[in-house]
């Protein structure tokens, strides 16, 4: 695909200006069962702070074209979903300053980088405790640590991700040589980066098959130290096995990386993309040339 930037593409800069100004924050949209997250951001004068920081990414967005060219899905996508769609903005916001971005449509990938040539496509997702696979509450607050659910959790985001992109190729929307990468924000997910802990983290456990810690003692020497099982699979509740170790297995060889954060932006406020960790399939044909998004 040869280079594009912008200004070049008229087509889609030709809808975006017959699209409808629109502010993320808006009270003429209302979706059902809208995110208590986005109402309080919007609303609640304490989270001003937090409101100014979105308001600047997103103006900044807008007007780059950077957000798609259906902005009104986008807003009522927000209002249900507010922590996905801000893991969006704040990922596109920190790529823009970094590479050139080629102008997202409605259907396909929510980011295109456009590098030497390379076309690497971005699809984010927010796992949460909802889903398939739930992570369970006890009346409401004290989480049950269970760290498959967890897992789980995150194998459903990302495997629903990887099913949409082989449809994207199918269709034609990308290339089979464009090179993809799934942007995964676990911050909604209770105690998440306790899977592992401390010596690896949920998005390792589930790209290497980084199972449960073992203690082993050297008779010899007198040392203890800490590895890991190898777990390969997860039984779920109705039997059926789900894969763990991600770049291991040949049917996500498609898979050229993965994203991963474990903060939220809402809190931290971060747009240095140093809380993001790029892990790249070591069996994918596909290979990024690209080692990390930070600077």
């Amino acid at each position: 695909m040869s280079k594009l930037v912008p200004s070049q593409t008229s087509e889609h800069l030709g809808r975006y200006a017959q699209l409808p100004k629109m502010n993320i924050f808006t009270d003429n949209l209302h979706s059902d069962e809208m995110d208590q997250y986005y109402i309080l951001t919007r609303d609640d004068k304490y989270r001003k702070e937090t409101k100014d920081v979105i308001q600047h990414v997103w103006d900044t967005l807008i007007e780059l074209k950077l957000i798609g060219d259906n902005i009104e899905k986008f807003v009522k996508d927000a209002q249900r979903n507010f922590h996905g769609a801000l893991w969006q903005l704040e990922l596109t916001y920190i790529l823009q300053g970094r590479f050139n971005l080629i102008p997202p449509k409605e259907t396909g990938p929510d980011i295109i980088i456009e590098r030497a040539g390379e076309i690497i496509i971005i699809d984010c997702v927010s796992s949460n405790i909802s889903g398939i696979n739930k992570v369970e509450r006890i009346m409401g607050q004290v989480e049950v640590l269970n760290q498959d659910s967890r897992k789980l959790r995150v194998l459903e985001s990302i495997n629903k991700k990887y099913s949409i992109y082989e449809k994207w190729v199918k269709k034609g929307i990308v290339t089979a040589s464009d090179k993809l990468v799934i942007a995964v924000d676990t911050s909604n997910i209770p105690s998440g980066d306790l899977v592992g802990h401390p010596y690896a983290n949920i998005m390792e456990s589930v790209l290497f098959g980084v199972g449960n810690q073992v203690f082993v003692y050297n008779h010899e020497t007198g040392n203890l130290t800490i590895q890991y099982d190898k777990q390969k699979e997860i039984k779920k509740e109705n039997g059926s096995l789900v894969t763990t170790n991600l770049f291991e297995n040949p049917d996500f060889q498609d898979i050229s990386g993965i994203a991963w954060k474990n903060t939220n932006f809402l809190f931290d406020h971060s747009l240095s993309g140093d809380n993001i960790r790029l892990y790249k399939n070591p069996k994918t044909s596909k290979q990024l040339s690209l080692d990390s998004f930070s600077r």
